[in-house]
């Protein structure tokens, strides 16, 4: 029996299972180019097999190649959207930002809290309930608490920033 029947039950049995469905084609790719170039050097050392076209083995190092980048970019995307869930899951692991404004700044998302402050103060707004996603230079990305809103903020005249650890 020839390998791609392997190749092709393990193939189906990844797609029928939700959680490898994403990797299961761009594996088996790998797995199968792999398999066909050590069965190849196999062949040659132990059958003095002719080597294969150079055409042919182009074909599989470019498939190799290919299915090796699609590999890595499905385990970065899971690796990417686990992180993302995880920080949503657990926003309090953030560092708290308070924000204090010289205006209304008309934050409405849920677990923040608008108070006023004195008028005759340098800032009149006070919002509590952020989150730090990041920090640039001149812009602050900050989630609330309860994680379902991101609120990008320009630093600059009438804002300001307190960072504080729970």
């Amino acid at each position: 029996m020839r390998s791609w029947a392997a190749w092709l039950v393990m193939a189906i049995g990844l797609l029928a299972l939700p959680a490898t469905r994403f990797i299961a084609i761009p594996l088996c790719l790998t797995l199968g180019a792999l398999c066909a170039l050590y069965g190849r050097t196999l062949a040659r050392e132990l059958d003095d097999a002719p080597p294969w076209p150079r055409t042919t083995m182009t074909l599989v190092y470019v498939l190799l190649a290919f299915a090796v980048f699609w590999d890595v970019e499905r385990v970065a995307r899971a690796t990417g959207e686990a992180f993302a869930d995880h920080i949503v899951g657990y926003p309090q692991q953030l560092v708290a930002v308070d924000v204090y404004s010289e205006k209304r700044l008309e934050i409405s998302a849920p677990g923040i809290v608008e108070s006023e402050l004195d008028p005759d103060s340098a800032y009149t707004f006070r919002y509590t309930g952020l989150r730090l996603l990041e920090g640039t230079r001149d812009r602050m990305d900050l989630l609330n608490d309860g994680g379902s809103h991101v609120i990008v903020l320009r630093d600059g005249d009438g804002l300001r920033f307190e960072f504080t650890k729970d």
